[in-house]
């Protein structure tokens, strides 16, 4: 299944969808003929980008994975919908901390950081697991709503930052004080934002 929406903005995609697009077959044909600029670049950036990202958003109820290619002047993202379907289109890099914000549902809050209470510690994996008892457990466990992790990659470095979010706020992983430390919403935009920095500076 390929479907073209908004005049060839952006494609949904199911699994054999996806392996046409970025195989270029004739089942691609007709999104290569409506959005030729967008199968075009999307397929270019996914073979050679300068950084890859993978983002895992997990609830009570459902696991999505997301994934983007960057470089200088595309971002290719494939933004599961759910289990076994995507919407695949492209941006300017400049987009990604927006893009990564709007995937985890950063939202303004009157809660502070200081006034945050402490989330309880737990296997960071079991918060993204696709298990649904292990997931739920886990989250009830630390009193959070959902989790999220970011992995980024180079073919030389990695990074990555694992959070949840709940009525206590936000609150991202510290390897450091192996603990969740409250955050804000504005600093998490930021952190959004200095990934490729993280990734690219020797």
């Amino acid at each position: 299944m390929i479907e073209i929406h908004d005049d060839g903005a952006f494609l949904r995609v199911d699994g054999q969808g996806l392996d046409a697009l970025v195989a270029g077959d004739d089942d691609a044909a007709a999104a290569q003929a409506r959005s030729p600029e967008l199968v075009t670049a999307f397929r270019e950036v996914r073979a050679q980008p300068l950084f890859w990202f993978e983002l895992v958003t997990a609830g009570a109820d459902s696991v999505l994975v997301h994934r983007g290619w960057v470089d200088d002047e595309v971002m290719g993202l494939q933004l599961a919908l759910d289990e076994s379907r995507w919407q695949v289109m492209v941006d300017a890099p400049d987009f990604l901390a927006a893009a990564l914000a709007r995937l985890v549902e950063v939202n303004p809050s009157l809660r502070s950081r200081d006034e945050a209470a402490p989330y309880a510690q737990v296997g960071l994996g079991s918060l993204t697991d696709q298990d649904d008892g292990v997931r739920r457990e886990a989250l009830a466990s630390v009193g959070a709503d959902m989790a999220w992790r970011l992995t980024c990659e180079t073919d030389a470095a990695e990074w990555h930052v694992t959070a949840v979010d709940g009525a206590s706020g936000p609150a991202v992983y510290s390897r450091e004080g192996e603990s969740f430390e409250p955050t804000t919403n504005t600093e998490l935009f930021w952190l959004f934002a200095t990934v490729r920095e993280e990734l690219m500076s020797p």
